[in-house]
């Protein structure tokens, strides 16, 4: 990897951070970064935390034995990496989810969702645009601007499942 793309990583990445602590003050009802859970949820959440630790171990774990058989994988390591990231943060996310942990107490479900869309939005612009000019693929591998695409699909994907988990509840309190 270039000098000029590691930072462009290193900025991005730190960027994302403020960018992530304005977003939870817009979106709870406090105004403060910090979302609040009760008891339950806290137990919950680490459960979750837990799980998504391990799922990340398992594809760690899957990566080095496919490695050390010298299996190649089209795909950059950086992007693979982040990845398997993705894969923890989204069994921790559904774990919460179908535990009733998402949610924190102060936050505001109306502009979560309006930020998760406007978020998934945004993330397909990169994609498209290297997808059209044929840069997603180099060598037969995929390259970082295929995250976003990722991103994207992850928060469409937890749109779905919050959007499902919210329908079973209703169906559940009509009963």
């Amino acid at each position: 990897m270039s000098d000029a793309r590691s930072l462009g990583m290193v900025v991005g990445v730190l960027l994302g951070c403020v960018f992530a602590v304005m977003i939870f003050k817009f979106a709870n009802r406090n105004g403060k970064a910090a979302t609040k859970y009760d008891e339950r949820q806290s137990v919950l959440r680490g459960r979750g935390y837990m799980y998504g630790f391990y799922a990340v171990l398992i594809c760690e774990a899957l990566m080095v034995t496919l490695s050390s058989m010298r299996w190649e994988i089209p795909v950059e390591r950086e992007v693979l990496h982040f990845l398997i990231i993705i894969v923890g943060i989204f069994v921790q996310v559904s774990y919460c989810v179908w535990k009733d942990a998402y949610w924190g107490l102060n936050n505001d479900k109306r502009r979560y969702t309006i930020v998760f869309l406007a978020i998934g939005i945004l993330n397909l612009i990169t994609p498209l645009r290297s997808f059209m000019d044929g840069s997603m693929l180099t060598d037969g591998k995929l390259q970082a601007s295929f995250l976003p695409l990722l991103c994207s699909v992850v928060l469409i994907l937890l749109g779905l499942e919050l959007a499902i988990k919210e329908l079973v509840d209703k169906q559940k309190e009509g009963d």
